[in-house]
């Protein structure tokens, strides 16, 4: 990037020639690398040697800065500038063979080199989120709520974080929620459940694929034989200039050079990527290809060890945008942009990262004396998980503008979900009131 495009995308830009003197220390200090010159020069991630990174080194690269969405670029900027056209505006287009044979795994790369890396330094977990077969207990029960949410949200699900935890853990369907909804988010956590249960036959292979459709698709599809089984028809999302292949022995082909494909990637990000690009391209199922694809891509990061991949904080439009860039335009920068920025908000939840480069959250900063009320008010008011939701519902609704009420609603349970006795004292609780909401919190639902 110029250091024009980096000054436009940071959250709070410093004065010009303060933002030259620090990339040229950051140059000099070999974190970034300056080619060409003058108004022409760009700024690129410095590419270390095969020498072992020291401990500062490795500290720097884990750093993180979350941000509300991914930072952009002009390509990217390029790609949601034609998807957002109307339909009738963007070239129709056919699906290409070609791009899937010509890709040769651990030679041809989705992901540059320094992307990988920095995945890698970001995403992995300490000794508390593992056990000798895979994922914690803990973890596990975590990812059950945060994907099946976040994944079901992608798919215009109304249920709250909180909510999605009510159903996960004791089976209670949010009221005013469709059936539609409840059976969704039930799908997802079995489908992750039978991802995170260790058997040695979960993998890159047909029945795993097949086992995962059915898993998110039951009870949800018309023609309850579809479940399980690849596409025998034509198909074309709505929305979208890209009709994927129609004839049946197109689609078996090209999804078992895929899996082929996909089963000699050793790079577990790799392989994640590949797989959100592939399934979305080829849409080898009637329906609930998305759902498929980003169960599949935590298959890698759950055989590895590393924190999952969750989609937290990636918009709806954002997601249908760089999917829409990688098969219109085959142009994956959008769709890396966000696998990256998501994986960043998941490794700070999961990952054995810690030092974290926070930003503050404007709308979090705007409601802050909102939210340490609502919080303060569950824990004072020792609160179950089924009241919690209702008060915060409650809130939102009467205090809260319609246009920041989810966003908001999300930030409230999200705090909750991550309040202990150490932080709590940012919402003017003490340990002991803490103490006492926790024990009624734990033991019971309500």
């Amino acid at each position: 990037m110029s250091a024009q495009q980096i000054h436009e995308v940071l959250a709070a830009p410093p004065p010009r020639r303060t933002l030259q003197y620090r990339l040229k220390h950051l140059v000099d200090g070999k974190r970034l690398h300056r080619a060409g010159s003058g108004r022409w020069a760009r700024y690129l991630p410095h590419r270390p040697g095969p020498e072992r990174l020291t401990d500062s080194q490795a500290s720097v690269r884990s750093a993180i800065r979350r941000r509300p969405a991914p930072p952009g670029t002009p390509t990217t900027a390029r790609i949601q500038q034609y998807v957002s056209q109307p339909l009738e505006r963007r070239r129709a287009v056919g699906y290409n063979p070609v791009s899937l044979k010509a890709y040769r795994p651990d030679e041809t790369f989705y992901l540059s080199r320094e992307q990988r890396q920095y995945l890698m330094d970001i995403g992995r977990m300490g000794a508390k989120g593992k056990s000798a077969k895979g994922y914690s207990d803990r973890t596990t029960k975590m990812l059950l709520t945060d994907l099946s949410w976040n994944s079901s949200r992608l798919e215009g699900s109304s249920y709250s974080l909180l909510e999605t935890l009510l159903l996960v853990d004791s089976g209670e369907a949010a009221e005013g929620r469709r059936l539609k909804e409840t059976q969704m988010i039930l799908n997802h956590k079995a489908a992750i459940d039978y991802l995170a249960s260790g058997s040695g036959e979960i993998g890159f292979n047909r029945a795993t694929f097949l086992g995962l459709h059915a898993l998110l698709t039951d009870n949800l599809l018309a023609n309850s034989r579809a479940a399980g089984r690849l596409r025998r028809a034509p198909a074309r999302g709505a929305g979208s200039a890209y009709s994927p292949p129609g004839e049946p022995a197109q689609i078996e082909g090209g999804f078992e050079q895929f899996l082929a494909a996909a089963s000699r990637i050793r790079d577990p990000f790799e392989q994640s990527f590949f797989t959100l690009v592939r399934i979305a391209y080829l849409q080898p199922f009637d329906d609930a290809n998305s759902r498929v694809a980003r169960m599949a891509a935590n298959m890698p990061l759950i055989k590895a060890k590393l924190a999952p991949l969750t989609f937290e904080g990636v918009s709806r439009d954002l997601y249908n945008q760089a999917v829409l860039g990688a098969n219109e335009l085959r142009r994956r920068q959008l769709l890396s942009e966000v696998f990256i920025f998501a994986y960043q908000r998941a490794a700070s939840h999961y990952s054995d990262v810690r030092h974290l480069i926070g930003e503050p959250d404007p709308l979090r900063w705007k409601h802050r004396t909102a939210l340490r009320q609502v919080i303060g008010g569950i824990v004072r008011g020792r609160l179950g998980k089924s009241r919690a939701v209702a008060h915060i519902r409650s809130w939102s609704r009467q205090q809260i503008d319609s246009g920041e009420r989810r966003s908001l609603r999300d930030i409230a349970e999200r705090e909750l979900l991550s309040l202990h006795a150490g932080n709590c004292a940012r919402f003017g609780l003490h340990p002991s009131e803490f103490a006492g909401w926790r024990r009624n919190w734990t033991g019971q639902g309500s």
